[in-house]
Formats: structure tokens, C-alpha cells, sequence
């Protein structure tokens, strides 16, 4: 089992933002993962399945998926030809709280996830696509990318979506999930 983002090359924990380009060239993996902090990623390239209460669902290039802290069997797919990618993006829960209470709609933010569903996710639009590339850009530029920039960055995407999409996130969310196990029944990809 792979806890992360603790396992992840150049991770400090000391940092409340960490960005990371997932890369994974083995053509079907399927791992045991163990998120301790909420996690947003952006697929880039190849294709991941989840196997969720409604069936399965898959996100490709520009897809972004919000996870929670807890447990994840995690299943990637993707052209031989290239690898899979993701931009991940882990951060502390009181600065997501924190963000949201200061720019976010208070009852959107309080308001229930939907559907029972331990995740939530955005199918690929230009928005996505356009922060993707930026944050993509800014890590080949790591000097420039300080931990101001990354919080700024992250509000921008906490924002939009909060906007957009809101009602994405709750207490019990990040809270309680946390702490309780769920055996890898929370969201399984297959």
C-alpha cells in the first residue's frame, strides 16, 4: 500500500500545498493507495476507471477528480505509447476550509457532497485544460514555484469549482472519512 502523499518523491510535509506529475508507465496498473490529505488530480494523459455505487466511471486527459483522505484501489489504462500522467495536487484540509470561507458561498460549502459518492469529479472542459498547462508550466519552472504561488494557484481551482460546481466539498468529508477505514470500499477502480 502506497501512502501518499508521504511516499512521493520530494514531499514536504512541512509545505500545505505539494503539487506532483504522476507519471506511470507500466500500460495497466492497479495499486493500493493511501490518501492522508485531500487530493485533486488532472488527468493528462491515458485513461482511469473507478468502479463507483453507480457503476463505472472513466476520466481521461483534463478530467479532474477531488479525493478525499482515506483508502483507494487505483487502476490506470493507457496507450502503450505513452505513459499515464496526472498533475496530483495534496493539501491540508483547514487550508481548503479556509479558502472557502473567505471566497466561497457559505451554504454551498456546507451543503452535502451528493449521491453518496466518497469523490467528485469534473469532465474535461477549457478551464481545466488551461490550469492543467499553467501548473504544468510553472512546475518545469520549480525555482519560480514558491508555496505563496502554489496557495494562490490552488485557490484558483478551489474557487472555480466552488462556483461552478458547488456543494463539492463538506466536513464530513474530510473529516470523518479521515479517520474511520473503509477497507478500500470508499471508491474502488476497475
Amino acid at each position: 500500500m502506497f501512502t501518499l502523499p508521504d511516499h512521493l518523491a520530494l514531499y514536504d510535509d512541512q509545505s500545505p500545498v505539494f503539487y506532483y506529475l504522476h507519471v506511470n508507465s507500466d500500460a495497466k496498473n492497479n495499486s493500493r493507495l493511501h490518501f492522508t490529505k485531500p487530493c485533486i488530480t488532472i488527468g493528462i494523459n491515458g485513461i482511469k476507471k473507478l468502479r463507483t455505487p453507480g457503476g463505472i466511471e472513466e476520466f481521461g486527459p483534463n478530467d479532474l477528480i477531488f479525493y478525499p483522505p482515506g483508502n483507494y484501489l487505483s487502476y490506470q489504462n493507457f496507450d502503450t505509447s505513452e505513459p499515464y500522467q496526472s498533475l496530483m495536487i495534496f493539501f491540508d484540509s483547514h487550508l481548503l476550509f479556509d479558502l472557502l470561507r473567505q471566497f466561497g458561498d457559505k451554504k454551498k460549502m456546507t451543503s452535502s457532497a451528493g449521491g453518496g459518492d466518497y469523490y467528485f469529479s469534473v469532465k474535461g472542459n477549457s478551464y481545466v485544460a488551461d490550469f492543467g498547462k499553467s501548473v504544468l508550466n510553472l512546475l518545469s519552472r520549480e525555482q519560480f514555484f514558491k508555496d505563496s504561488l502554489k496557495k494562490i494557484k490552488l485557490l484558483e481551482l478551489i474557487v472555480y469549482l466552488n462556483d461552478f460546481f458547488g456543494g463539492f466539498i463538506n466536513e464530513e468529508t474530510l473529516y470523518i472519512k479521515q479517520h474511520s477505514d473503509h477497507q478500500l470500499k470508499n471508491v474502488i477502480e476497475g
